[in-house]
Order: structure tokens, then C-alpha cells, then sequence
């Protein structure tokens, strides 16, 4: 398995911020604000949890989980991002770890973004799964997903 990171400063560990503990639904709706943002015009971009966003539900053929946000684009790269927290990566890494598993879909990047102040402990998890999860998978930021498109 290979994870890129895109988390914050001139190296992965980089500058953390740790004056907010965002919630888990601001940073999807953070995510998908983003990459809606930066998509090229033909791109569709969804989002779970966000109210004014269409829902990815059933948008991939074959997944048993629903991503927080997808990226569908013929001329950039496709997305599947799941968003978590401190909280759910310390405490229920084993469901984190399902979603990116089932996220394994041809024509797709997995992404896990994570709040900057939650990069510590994204790597943390990262470092755990590394050997349960297969192929490669990118650590990211709200703020920095867009550059996996």
C-alpha cells in the first residue's frame, strides 16, 4: 500500500493548527466546496451530508459504503473521499479502514481527508493500516484535495 500526503507545511507532519475541532459535516461540506470549486466545468461532484449538494449515494456501481464526497470528471482525476475526524480515526479506525477497502474502484483516487488539526492523527492511522490496506491512497486536507484532481 501507498499513501501520498497532502496535509500542510513543507513536510507531512508540517504546521498544525489546533485551534478548532471542526465537525465532521463542515469538513465534508468544506471537502465538496472545494473541489466543486476547482472541478473542470464537465465534472459532477457529490457530497454526503450536505444539504445543497447532490448525494453520492448509488453514484458507483459496487459499493457497499456511501463516500462523503465524489469527484466524477472525464479529463481530471476521479474522486472517492472519505472525511473523518480525531475522534473517528482513534476511536473507530476499523470502520475508517472498511470505507477506504471498499473505495478500491478502477478510475478512482481514495482519498482520506482529515481536518489540518487532525493531520497528526491521520497519519497516526495511516501508519497502522498501511499493511491491511492495498494499492494507494492520498492523506489530504480540505484545503488541499483539490490538488488530486
Amino acid at each position: 500500500m501507498s499513501w501520498t500526503l497532502l496535509l500542510g507545511g513543507a513536510t507531512a507532519v508540517g504546521l498544525l493548527l489546533h485551534d478548532s475541532d471542526p465537525d465532521h459535516d463542515d469538513v465534508v461540506e468544506t471537502t465538496y466546496e472545494q473541489l466543486k470549486g476547482a472541478s473542470p466545468e464537465n465534472a459532477k461532484v457529490f457530497a454526503d451530508h450536505v444539504d445543497d449538494a447532490p448525494n453520492p449515494r448509488g453514484e458507483v456501481d459496487g459499493l457497499d459504503h456511501v463516500p462523503d464526497v465524489v469527484v466524477k470528471s472525464r479529463v481530471a482525476n476521479s474522486l472517492l473521499v472519505e472525511v473523518e475526524t480525531e475522534d473517528a480515526l482513534e476511536n473507530s479506525p476499523t470502520e475508517a479502514k472498511q470505507q477506504l477497502q471498499d473505495f478500491s474502484k478502477s478510475g478512482y483516487r481514495r482519498v482520506l481527508v482529515v481536518p489540518q488539526a487532525h493531520s497528526e492523527s491521520a497519519e497516526e492511522f495511516a501508519e497502522k493500516v498501511e499493511d491491511d490496506l492495498p494499492g494507494e491512497y492520498y492523506l489530504s486536507t480540505p484545503k488541499k484535495v483539490t490538488q488530486l484532481l
